[in-house]
């Protein structure tokens, strides 16, 4: 496997004073700190979020500024995370990525629905995460747990966040449905159902047409699993 390490020695000039250096290409933040204390003599570090790039530094410069999207920071005994650099925005969230980056995700609807942008599954963070339609969104069939960014099969409790998924449904498996003036109201109709927990919906705009389930996509058989459903909307609710 071809590694990516590159170590480099180098000078780094600050406010006039030589900054001796070490370069380490293509790790996350937490082995950039653990490589820093590894080294007795390394102070501190420097580190670019956007290049997975580390620069340890062997003396005291945690006050000083580097360029070029580099943040400095001292060694730490404990890990830090990726999300301790990312500057996230208002009702937005950090989660790091399986390859050492950080995301700030948000939801779309009332719930917490983790919808980072995303052009692979390697590029979400978490095993049960997939990349459709070119955001990260639980493996149909799993609900997402706001507690701890995960996906999980079954909720303990289940909230009012929802998972959109184009062209997905079940056939056959629909216990109510009713036209609706949006998909809000489809929503709502799935939310507070009394009957039986509502875990699915499907919903198709043209019509206003609004099914809701108490089985999940991977709660049936494969053969009544359908994909390809031009037009309908096809949501998951979500942990609380």
């Amino acid at each position: 496997m071809l590694c990516l390490f590159l170590l480099l020695s180098c000078v780094y000039q600050s406010r006039g004073q030589a900054m001796q250096k070490e370069v380490v290409a293509g790790i996350g933040i937490k082995l950039c700190n653990q490589k820093c204390v590894e080294r007795g003599s390394c102070m501190s570090f420097a580190y670019a979020i956007d290049r997975l790039s580390c620069h340890l530094l062997y003396n005291d410069s945690v006050k000083r500024t580097t360029k070029d999207g580099y943040v400095v920071h001292p060694k730490l005994r404990s890990q830090l995370s990726a999300c301790s650099m990312a500057k996230c925005g208002f009702n937005t969230r950090c989660v790091e990525r399986r390859r050492g980056g950080a995301a700030c995700v948000k939801g779309y609807t009332d719930g917490s629905s983790l919808e980072s942008r995303c052009k692979m599954n390697s590029d979400c963070p978490g095993s049960m995460f997939v990349c459709f339609t070119m955001t990260c969104k639980c493996v149909p069939g799993y609900s997402f747990n706001p507690a701890n960014n995960n996906c999980v099969r079954q909720c303990k409790v289940y909230g009012d966040g929802l998972t959109r998924y184009q062209g997905l449904g079940l056939k056959g498996y629909n216990d109510r449905a009713e036209n609706t003036q949006n998909l809000k109201e489809c929503s709502n109709m799935c939310i507070r159902e009394k009957r039986f927990t509502c875990l699915t919906f499907e919903y198709l705009p043209k019509r206003g047409t609004c099914q809701i389930s108490k089985f999940g996509y991977l709660d049936v058989e494969y053969s009544r699993r359908e994909t390809g459903q031009e037009g309908w909307i096809f949501a998951v609710r979500n942990c609380e």
